[in-house]
């Protein structure tokens, strides 16, 4: 599970985690989330705690991630025609849970979670696949893969919505009719 926080934000959302009951790393390098030096697949994150051994929350800054978002705490709105965050309970926005595969959006009655919008989503896996190509490339690529296969399909995302050099790439990637990395 991973949360991005507004930067300046990290460590007090951590302290409140922590209050809340969750667990101070005490694995070291063997925990999957280290930022040592062994082969990762996935970035690290600048803090996590951990759920238990195996399972952790964590804690990205915005600006490391989440960058071409202008506020995440913007509160999303229905009169906004294209939002840059919406909450991830937006059943108007997202379908249920027997439709995206991965549970669907949150029950209603859950704390309001803020997400990117699927546009915003996907830009943001671009820019990282751009940036990380030769390190977690991969595995943002994995992230596109999903979006272009479950989110597509599902009227969640417009693609026309897109940065232009985005809209290529993710066309690409969708289409197969050329190599996404060529937009890179």
């Amino acid at each position: 599970m991973a949360f991005v926080i507004e930067n300046g934000y990290l460590q007090r959302a951590y302290d409140v985690l922590q209050r809340a009951g969750f667990s101070s790393c005490s694995l070291g390098e063997s925990c999957h989330d280290s930022t040592g030096n062994r082969p990762r697949f996935y970035p690290a994150p600048t803090k996590h705690l951990h759920i238990s051994e195996d399972s952790s929350i964590r804690l990205f800054e915005k600006s490391e991630v989440l960058w071409n978002i202008p506020n995440l705490a913007t509160a999303p709105s229905d009169a906004t025609p294209k939002p840059d965050v919406i909450l991830a309970s937006d059943s108007k926005r997202l379908p249920g849970p027997d439709q995206l595969g991965r549970g669907g959006r949150f029950p209603s009655n859950l704390h309001a979670s803020r997400i990117p919008s699927a546009w915003r989503m996907v830009e943001a896996c671009i820019l990282l696949l751009r940036r990380d190509r030769k390190t977690y490339g991969s595995y943002w690529m994995s992230n596109l893969c999903y979006m272009a296969e479950y989110v597509t399909s599902k009227d969640v995302l417009d693609e026309n919505d897109l940065e232009a050099s985005c809209k290529e790439l993710f066309t690409a990637l969708k289409t197969g009719s050329k190599s996404p990395y060529a937009f890179l």
